[in-house]
């Protein structure tokens, strides 16, 4: 008799917060900047599935669940259709596209962390703004990490089935990668969504820092993602992986949802700014969002689950403005607390940079020029620098204090260009040990909950990048006739880690351009098992302590990957959606 009365006060709760005028709602087809918009004239008011935010793992899992024509899908974006700024597909300018109309970018204040930027006391923190989230505006990089990346999410973070073997399969499905599939079919894919190739633009100097890095110790990799990105206890040298094809970039809105919009049960609408998840009691019942079009608020319900793909800033910040959180924290804002979660928004992680450039006796390579005339080139036949990223190669350091542990991984990640008569290397922290958080500081959803890196907080990060520096210019040095580094900053400015850290804060008169962000925000809602108390999801993603919620984006990595990010969070919403339907079967 009392699991009755339950059953059926739920029921009037649900009623109750579920009410509405009708079953449709009505919207206009063209978006407020001209651009043509993916919404359908009526969208309903009932899905079976609501995916909020459509980068990377959005994308992906709204592609999968409605090829089941049984399940009616909406994917909701904050931003709009960005089909009409061609220099958003040109592979060249992702240097551009943060801070453009696809990058809905927050501050970081310099006073709070040791980072700055080239010409500004503060550093951006981008997050994709449109259809494709931040594959609109990342460098096209295309980096799984090591396979000892997942085997200790599993092993270490209680992540069950996110081990290397487990999430292999996944990698393999997103990619359409014919060039490394006929060489290594049992690592790559050639048949998924996801275009994958290698630079298209090859110049003859690339191989002149692939041999200086043989002879410092470090072998070319021919596939640093087949799960090993060394080629000795030095480290590791490739060629860059990129979603970009026929000389144009890859988005995930562009892979996944573009192809698949004339399904009749997959609804996208743009320009929907998601303000609260609704429960009753503990179920995710519905998402309430902000036309932005048309002014007005919308309530859209589930019957299956709503899964938050918003990433490493705006998931937790969802999370949190709906009562997911540290309860004391949600208490002190007024917010009425669903679930005492106080992981939410913790443990974020970033591969924080710091560069490195200087001059060498190398002749410069003319086919990097960026000219009026190139870029006539790709708006001709998407040929030439505009059609890749200005350098191919990557490489992958595993320092002193890496070759110390038993961790097969490199500590150090150097995006490099090419050698000509200068040279640059971007050098990220690649295991960063430092944490920070994400934290909302009101109610109002429409305040932005800047991240708190903590950058260098933890010395062994400042030890870490300071001897990857050393590295990579012992490395350049080995170039015929070695490099004159820009500046004064010099091995002998930085042969000690004070020096040095004075440098990652650009307090140093001859510090160039310091460190900044590395735009992997990540881990902020990690795996876990139900039992530890900072885990915010489990292993299957679903929320601790709700029903009928998921996240599926970088926050649910419970330690950064070894590389550039955009490749695992397409894993994880490939994977994800394998689990959902699974539930669902």
């Amino acid at each position: 008799m009392r699991s009755v009365a339950s059953f059926i006060l739920f029921a009037c709760l649900a009623a109750a917060v579920l009410a509405d005028t009708g079953d449709f709602t009505t919207t206009t087809e063209l978006g407020a900047t001209g651009y043509t918009s993916p919404r359908r004239p009526i969208i309903p008011i009932r899905f079976d599935y609501i995916v909020v935010g459509s980068g990377p793992a959005g994308s992906a899992v709204a592609s999968r669940l409605s090829e089941n024509p049984d399940n009616k899908v909406l994917l909701l974006e904050r931003g709009s259709d960005t089909s009409n700024q061609e220099f958003l597909d040109v592979p060249r300018n992702w240097d551009k596209t943060t801070v453009s109309v696809a990058d809905h970018y927050t501050m970081i204040d310099w006073r709070k962390e040791p980072v700055v930027s080239w010409n500004e006391a503060k550093a951006r923190a981008s997050q994709g703004f449109g259809l494709g989230g931040t594959s609109l505006i990342n460098a096209e990089m295309f980096v799984r990490g090591h396979a000892e990346d997942y085997n200790r999410w599993e092993s270490q973070y209680g992540a069950d089935g996110w081990n290397w073997t487990a999430v292999l399969p996944f990698f393999k499905k997103l990619e359409n990668n014919p060039t490394k599939f006929a060489t290594n079919p049992a690592a790559h894919g050639n048949n998924g969504p996801l275009n994958v190739s290698p630079s298209t633009e090859a110049p003859a100097q690339d191989l002149a820092l692939v041999a200086a890095a043989a002879a410092y110790g470090i072998p070319f990799n021919p596939d640093h993602n087949g799960g090993d990105q060394t080629t000795s206890p030095l480290g590791g040298i490739a060629f860059h992986d990129m979603t970009v094809q026929n000389g144009t970039r890859q988005s995930a809105y562009k892979s996944y949802i573009v192809p698949n919009l004339g399904r009749p049960n997959l609804w996208v609408v743009d320009s929907a700014w998601v303000t609260k998840i609704n429960f009753v009691r503990n179920r995710a019942v519905s998402v309430t969002w902000l036309d932005t079009l048309e002014q007005r608020y919308v309530t859209s319900r589930a019957s299956n689950e709503i899964i938050l793909s918003a990433g490493g800033i705006g998931t937790p910040k969802l999370l949190q403005l709906s009562g997911v959180g540290n309860s004391a924290d949600l208490t002190a804002l007024g917010i009425d607390v669903i679930v005492n979660l106080p992981g939410v928004g913790q443990n974020l992680m970033d591969h924080p940079i710091t560069n490195l450039g200087g001059t060498t006796f190398l002749p410069h390579v003319t086919e990097l020029d960026t000219t009026a005339a190139a870029y006539a080139q790709w708006q001709a036949n998407k040929t030439g620098v505009y059609s890749s990223i200005g350098g191919r190669s990557v490489i992958f350091l595993r320092t002193k204090y890496q070759n110390d542990s038993n961790d097969p991984r490199p500590d150090i990640e150097v995006i490099g260009g090419t050698p000509g008569d200068t040279i640059f290397g971007a050098i990220y922290l690649a295991l960063p040990s430092s944490r920070g958080y994400v934290k909302i500081t009101t109610s109002n959803p429409f305040v932005e909950a800047l991240p708190v890196g903590n950058y260098f907080t933890q010395y062994s990060d400042v030890a870490r990048i300071c001897e990857g520096y050393r590295m990579l210019y012992n490395l350049w040095m080995k170039l015929p006739g070695g490099v004159y580094l820009w500046g004064s900053s010099s091995p002998s400015n930085l042969n000690d880690d004070s020096s040095c850290y004075s440098y990652l804060n650009g307090f140093a008169p001859w510090s160039m351009g310091a460190s900044n962000t590395g735009n992997h925000w990540s881990g902020t809602a990690r795996i876990g098992a139900t039992t530890d108390s900072m885990a915010v999801v489990d292993p299957r993603l679903r929320v601790i302590g709700v029903t009928g919620l998921r996240v599926a984006d970088a926050s649910v990595f419970p330690a950064i990957p070894t590389g550039n990010t955009q490749a695992a969070t397409y894993m994880v919403g490939e994977k994800a959606a394998a689990m959902i339907l699974e539930d669902y079967a």
